[in-house]
């Protein structure tokens, strides 16, 4: 049985990057931690990009990957991009935002996503550098302790509805809602405009590119090669496809030089993973400290932690900043639920019962036992976590420019 994943690529995917001329492998996963495998372990230099079919968490197993890598500052800024196949999609709803195509994107995710294989436009995006009491990783979306990131982990069981698992299980915690004791130290930030001519690259020859798609099927796992006669797209969605294609088409040009830095012999030089103390230290005095007990801490990098949570309207995919949401205990039940509805169009950011700080850097202590940290939501070593955000350091294909 083919899986969603492997449909959406086949009969979505496929004819579009047959249309333009983007040679490609393919390589259909089987196990978690393939693709982090894949990334950590393959010769990038033989590939111009990644392209990932799935939800992001495969996005997440390609830059924790790199990272592992002993050469993973020559390759951390390889360009990937994203069709949502998932039931979470944050990343590529966030591209979407940025390239002014949300409300395409809400209409017809996949297509809207999977123009940016063929437009071959970069964006610069935000990763931040974090730090476990056991391991390193690094993030591109979100850090949760608390509240969304108890739904997000606990609403794994009802993974077959979808992204609706997030609906009902959000119930089901407001009627048992916790809180938790702890620390939130942070460095604030201030959003100092988009860095334009870093944010905008142009570059339009896609050379070669890894498609990598989670899901079980007698391929699984083995690269393959892209078959002679693919479907072709849809009348319908031409139409769409060549409307868009036509509102900016990249002029002919050479490869980029900056590309062709990723597969050179010579290292990046100045490329620092941490900038600040470690955990066994105590955070620089210039650091901000909230000390009691949350119902939810949650930061995220983009503007979207889903398709449809727009957690920070006004958020750029490189300003430097994590944006932090604060709900602290005392808040009634009928106050997190407006909260969790004003997720979908904004309304959140203007309850008086919910901080919000933009901060370069943060360090979470919980002193609660028990409970779930989350990283791009995925469950990380629960205690003490510091993230740093570097600016700029990700690329993300994208079907328009902003």
């Amino acid at each position: 049985m083919v899986r969603c994943e492997n449909a959406v690529f086949g009969q979505r995917v496929l004819p579009i990057l047959s249309e333009s001329d983007a040679p490609h492998e393919v390589v259909v996963t089987s196990r978690a931690g393939e693709a982090r495998q894949l990334a950590a372990e393959a010769d990038l230099s033989q590939w111009s990009a990644v392209v990932i079919v799935s939800g992001d968490g495969l996005l997440y197993e390609v830059y924790n990957g790199i990272l592992s890598r002993a050469d993973w500052h020559r390759w951390v800024d390889f360009p990937v991009a994203l069709v949502p196949a998932g039931s979470g999609n944050g990343m590529a709803a966030s591209v979407a935002h940025a390239s002014n195509l949300l409300p395409a994107f809400m209409q017809n995710p996949v297509l809207t996503a999977s123009l940016a294989l063929a437009k071959r436009l970069q964006l610069q995006v935000d990763l931040m550098m974090v730090r476990t009491q056991t391991e390193e990783l690094v993030g591109f979306l979100s850090l949760g302790w608390g509240l969304l990131a108890d739904i997000d982990i606990e609403s794994e069981r009802l993974r077959v509805l979808g992204g609706a698992r997030f609906t009902v299980w959000a119930a089901a915690r407001l009627l048992t809602l916790k809180t938790y004791r702890g620390k939130v130290f942070y460095l604030p930030g201030e959003r100092t405009g988009a860095r334009t001519e870093e944010r905008r690259i142009e570059r339009p020859r896609l050379e070669r590119a890894i498609t990598i798609e989670s899901g079980s099927s007698s391929a699984g796992g083995r690269r393959r090669p892209v078959s002679e006669g693919a479907p072709t797209t849809p009348a319908s969605e031409r139409d769409v496809f060549t409307e868009l294609m036509l509102d900016q088409v990249p002029p002919p040009a050479e490869s980029n030089p900056g590309r062709r830095r990723l597969s050179s012999a010579d290292p990046e030089p100045g490329v620092a993973r941490h900038q600040f103390p470690p955990l066994d230290q105590p955070p620089p005095d210039d650091w901000a400290c909230i000390q009691g007990e949350f119902v939810l801490v949650y930061g995220s990098l983009p503007s979207h932690i889903s398709g449809d949570m727009h957690l920070n309207p006004g958020a750029e995919l490189s300003d430097g900043l994590l944006h932090l949401h604060i709900i602290r205990a005392g808040v009634t039940r009928s106050q997190v639920l407006r909260y969790l509805l004003g997720l979908a169009d904004g309304q959140h950011t203007e309850l008086p019962f919910v901080e919000r700080i933009a901060v370069r850097a943060v360090r979470l202590v919980p002193e609660t036992a028990g409970g779930y940290i989350t990283l791009d939501g995925e469950v990380v070593q629960y205690g003490p976590v510091q993230a740093e955000v570097r600016r700029g350091l990700g690329r993300v294909l994208c079907p328009r420019l902003p």
